[in-house]
């Protein structure tokens, strides 16, 4: 576990820095309003997940952890059927739309691309599989593709074009090829057997339970962008790059913290409660310092990475690093419940956190625009998790009596 823990946690920092690379070169040579635009197109595309049936994922790999390979291709080709047939949708509706003059041909590619991403998120599984395998030095192999391949075909696509409609084309391809490349590796690591059709069913019905909480998830996870975008795609750009670092750092760090995750959610519950009592002091403390550090590097990364233009983001970037040890430690205590519990408690507090989110999102950002975002996100990440956290710990605390 320390082996896979070393090189996850290595090669995450390799990619990290190639993604900001990514976005020094696509906010640099875009200029802020297009910048804006291609992010606000991505949003649109990251949404379309919503059509992927995200749930499936969680019942992918918990089926994969206890060693019910077949679940992946049943659930797959679930996931391909459905996100095709939406994706045609969208794409049969847009050429109608534009053929009868009701859109026009900006309107019709972002309609086009948003369909083609479509169908991409249901075929983008492999990873739920290599996690579910405990390859994980493989899955991070696989993701420093990825980053390659984004730096080339948007990073460099938009400093010889200036066109953020090539980099979404761009970053559609990467996608796809990477999602196919993904596919043929992890064939190798599945396993020809039948599954007991009492086990299927159960890994179908929570899948399909947890389709609609990651909809939630997804919507919500988005939902932030694409206000401030639709008011002014320049508060996009500013708050992408100020959200640049102190994103990737929150998603690479869940991807580090999944590795002790997977293999203590084999353990029982005691003892993988007691995995979580003995680490939690280093994580929270873990969190703080990369607070601290992400806070005082925001006054020489904005200014030299990505010029004057960006000052306004040195602020975003200090307050949205403030909810890093809350957030790792609500990470660790949600996947718990999730292996454990079946998700009793993630399922019951995250519906009403979303419902605080969207409120407050509806009131302090058209008043107080990027603030309101900005301030609005760091109060629900550090409460929620305080909160649930604290629930989860007291809850087996007072089980174990």
């Amino acid at each position: 576990m320390l082996s896979d823990t070393f090189i996850v946690g290595f090669s995450q920092v390799l990619i990290l820095l190639i993604y900001f690379l990514n976005s020094i070169l696509l906010a640099k040579n875009l200029g802020i309003e297009k910048f804006g635009t291609y992010s606000l197109v991505i949003v649109y595309t990251s949404l379309c997940q919503i059509f992927s049936l995200p749930g499936n994922n969680i019942s992918i790999r918990k089926g994969l952890v206890k060693g019910n390979d077949p679940i992946f291709y049943i659930l797959l080709k679930e996931s391909i059927f459905f996100s095709m047939k939406v994706g045609l949708l969208i794409a049969l509706v847009s050429f109608a739309l534009f053929f009868l003059q009701l859109i026009d041909k900006n309107t019709t590619f972002i309609c086009i691309m948003l369909s083609l991403f479509t169908i991409v998120w249901g075929i983008d599984k492999f990873d739920n599989v290599l996690v579910g395998k405990k390859q994980f030095a493989l899955s991070r192999k696989i993701l420093f593709l990825n980053a390659l391949l984004l730096i080339l075909t948007t990073g460099l696509i938009s400093f010889f074009t200036n066109s953020w409609e090539y980099a979404i084309v761009g970053n559609f391809f990467t996608r796809f090829t990477v999602a196919l490349i993904g596919l043929k590796i992890i064939s190798k690591f599945l396993i020809d057997k039948k599954i007991d059709s009492s086990i299927k069913e159960s890994l179908t019905n929570e899948g399909r339970r947890y389709n609609f909480l990651n909809l939630v998830n997804i919507i919500v996870s988005q939902i932030d962008k694409l206000i401030i975008g639709v008011l002014d795609v320049n508060y996009l750009a500013i708050y992408n790059v100020g959200n640049a670092i102190p994103k990737k750092i929150k998603d690479n760090a869940k991807l580090l913290l999944n590795v002790s995750i997977i293999y203590s959610s084999q353990l029982s519950k005691e003892k993988n409660f007691n995995i979580i009592k003995k680490h939690l002091s280093k994580i929270i403390l873990f969190g703080i310092s990369c607070s601290f550090f992400v806070g005082l590097s925001a006054y020489l990364v904005i200014p030299i990475a990505f010029g004057e233009e960006y000052e306004k983001s040195i602020f975003i970037m200090q307050i949205l690093s403030i909810s890093f040890a809350a957030l790792f430690t609500g990470h660790i205590f949600n996947q718990y419940d999730v292996y454990q519990n079946d998700g009793k408690a993630y399922r019951k507090f995250v519906y009403f956190r979303h419902l605080i989110y969207f409120i407050m999102l509806i009131i302090f950002v058209p008043k107080y625009n990027l603030m309101g975002l900005v301030s609005t996100l760091v109060f629900i990440e550090v409460s929620y998790n305080i909160i649930v956290s604290y629930y989860i710990f007291v809850s087996n605390i007072r089980k174990s009596y």
